[in-house]
């Protein structure tokens, strides 16, 4: 007898061992306590986030919706993150993954989320609305780079790196108050933050002046291939730790990525890295239209030179959406009123919240280019720490 049932923190064990099973066999070794250590773990609060499917009381398969808060500016937008969306090997083909994850949208809706993140096949989550969008800035670096465009003009460097450890309280405080500037950011409880850095198997590390005042952090990658977050007190240190990482740690090539509202961060980067490119980040779905392109344009007008103007927008199964920028501040509301343009869910994602030009997706009225080219692309982004 098949049943869906919500997991608690006695499944744990039989959980994450079902999972690292999984993913074993689909991709690389996996171990999921060690992968994501904040969002598995042996209590209800925990695992009551994961829906499995029992047969003959063994689970089957398992998809987990893990919600999280997005702080946009003044608004804080519910965000339901997938993850963990597996079958057994055996039973491919017997539709678990079509009723799970139905059962996870339904809730996502019933909670009123704002929108939804997941990686994955593209065409596999469209059949559930979800499309590839978001943005983030990579760029690649090496040494050559660093010492070649004059950073490295004095080889020694007043900074040093140590890494990031469970009870270095301080550090972690500091770290977490560095990245609650951002004015686009997942809400990080202080409780979750050192966990939420361990994420995707994430070494945190502190960067610190002779005198041990931290003036920044960075996460890497075990290889320390990538460096997926960083944050610094000043827009000097940052351009001063990413030349010490360099050169102190002997790293000789590495991806340094980054969302798009790291302005300053990104133009510091664009002088000298070997390559760049604007990169998806991820597979998205809006459920709260009106709630993320408010608060999205006007994040986005923060930065950029938003042209005033008003626009309605029909989105097939939604309704019409009335967005007015005045004066930098955008308001999106449902109307009546007749639209200006049609398209549906998929094509409104990919045109408001993706990186591709929206000549290359879909024709627009040339009246209405100049709006669409000033707002969109919103800043949508999620880093890789906040992964589920």
């Amino acid at each position: 007898m098949m049943e869906v049932v919500r997991l608690l923190g006695r499944d744990y064990e039989e959980a994450t061992d079902f999972l690292d099973l999984v993913f074993s066999k689909a991709y690389t070794p996996s171990d999921f306590r060690r992968l994501l250590p904040l969002y598995y773990q042996p209590n209800d609060e925990k695992m009551r986030c994961n829906f499995a499917i029992r047969e003959a009381g063994r689970i089957r398969a398992i998809v987990g919706s893990f919600p999280s808060n997005v702080q946009v500016g003044d608004t804080v937008l519910r965000l339901g993150g997938i993850g963990g969306v597996s079958a057994h090997p055996n039973d491919r083909g017997k539709g678990w993954m079509k009723i799970l994850m139905t059962r996870c949208l339904e809730e996502m809706k019933s909670e009123h989320m704002d929108l939804s993140f997941l990686t994955g096949l593209r065409q596999r989550y469209q059949y559930f609305g979800y499309e590839k969008a978001g943005m983030l800035l990579q760029y690649q670096i090496s040494q050559t780079n660093i010492k070649r465009s004059g950073m490295a003009m004095d080889t020694e460097s007043s900074l040093c790196f140590i890494p990031l450890r469970e009870n270095d309280s301080t550090y972690i405080e500091k770290a977490k108050a560095l990245y609650d500037r951002q004015k686009i950011r997942m809400i990080r409880p202080l409780a979750d933050f050192y966990l939420t850095l361990l994420s995707t198997h994430g070494h945190p590390w502190v960067a610190l002046r002779p005198n041990g005042e931290m003036i920044g952090y960075l996460v890497t990658d075990e290889k320390r291939a990538s460096i997926t977050e960083i944050f610094a007190e000043q827009e000097t240190d940052f351009g001063e730790m990413i030349r010490s990482w360099f050169l102190q740690q002997n790293v000789d090539n590495a991806a340094v990525f980054l969302p798009p509202w790291q302005v300053q961060e990104a133009r510091c980067l664009s002088v000298f890295a070997e390559d760049y490119r604007m990169i998806n980040n991820g597979n998205w779905r809006i459920f709260q239209w009106e709630n993320v392109i408010s608060s999205l344009l006007t994040a986005k007008g923060v930065h950029s030179c938003l042209q005033e103007g008003i626009l309605n927008i029909d989105i097939v199964g939604y309704g019409t959406l009335r967005i007015n920028v005045t004066n930098g501040h955008a308001v999106c509301a449902r109307t009546s009123e007749h639209p200006d343009l049609l398209w549906d869910p998929l094509r409104a994602t990919q045109i408001m919240l993706g990186h591709l030009p929206h000549m290359f997706i879909t024709e627009i009225p040339r009246q209405l280019q100049p709006l669409i080219e000033s707002w969109f692309p919103l800043p949508l982004s999620w880093l890789l720490q906040n992964y589920v």
